[in-house]
């Protein structure tokens, strides 16, 4: 938990104005830029708080959770073995078949993540985001 480790960091951090009695945890996520995060699923909606900075997120619609080639062990049974920024076309045919949503976050801007959506993440800049995942 970054906000254990660095006291202070919660200071400039103001949460969502949204009910948070349904919160079932916060993480927060701080990288410089190229950072990644492999496409993924979570088991909560997850209401992505971009702090500052800026990130690349493409969403995948948990209907295609078939196309997306996830591992089979039980640690990543929830991550595709598809590297988004180089797709191998002949070891995952179906994953070009698969729409998705390209969307640049912004300081200050908030992204909904329904739960189970697929999501690739990429730090365009140095960059720090915290996650409310909800029941």
């Amino acid at each position: 938990d970054l906000f254990a480790l660095i006291p202070g960091l919660e200071e400039g951090v103001r949460k969502p104005p949204f009910d948070m009695s349904r919160l079932y945890m916060r993480s927060a996520w701080l990288g410089p830029p190229g950072t990644t995060s492999p496409l993924h699923h979570d088991p909560y909606t997850n209401f992505y708080c971009q702090i500052w900075g800026r990130k690349r997120v493409q969403l995948f619609a948990a209907d295609y959770q078939q196309h997306l080639y996830c591992f089979t062990n039980m640690v990543l049974r929830n991550t595709s073995q598809v590297d988004v920024n180089s797709v191998d076309a002949s070891a995952f045919p179906l994953f070009n078949q698969v729409p998705w949503q390209d969307v640049t976050l912004e300081a200050g801007e908030m992204l909904y993540i329904p739960r189970k959506w697929f999501h690739f993440m990429e730090a365009r800049s140095p960059s720090f985001s915290v996650s409310y995942w909800s029941t």
